[in-house]
């Protein structure tokens, strides 16, 4: 992962020309921000997602030998005087690869307060979760 370099350029152009509404299927079971959703669109994910613990929770399990895509998270640096006193604190963001797709999941499919569904709709960012 070390020295993986984002592609500022090509990012801001995908945010610019993504159709439907990206929120839609990515944001079911957390919010992510609007950099990691142009993230993931770049990636080809058009389905809902989750970490692995999140998909463990709904009674799902990761397939086998599934590679997990990147999101950039934010990662808190506390600096310390040579008291051990936090001297200041710094914010960096951090690509990592922690987000499955719900295809790339096998289980039960209906956890999500009962029903998880999933229905595609005509516009390319559709999975729309059910209740």
């Amino acid at each position: 992962m070390r020295g993986e370099r984002l592609d500022w350029q090509m990012l801001i152009e995908t945010a610019l020309t993504a159709p439907g509404h990206m929120g839609d299927t990515y944001n079911r079971f957390y919010q992510y921000t609007f950099l990691n959703q142009l993230l993931l669109l770049m990636q080809g994910i058009r389905e809902p997602i989750g970490t692995m613990k999140t998909w463990n929770a709904l009674g799902r399990s990761v397939l086998k030998g599934s590679k997990a895509y990147q999101i950039v998270r934010p990662i808190t640096i506390m600096k310390k005087n040579h008291e051990g006193e936090v001297q200041a604190t710094f914010t960096r963001f951090k690509p990592v690869r922690c987000i499955f797709a719900y295809s790339q999941t096998t289980g039960a499919a209906d956890q999500v307060g009962g029903s998880l569904r999933l229905e595609l709709h005509p516009a390319p960012m559709g999975a729309v979760l059910g209740q």
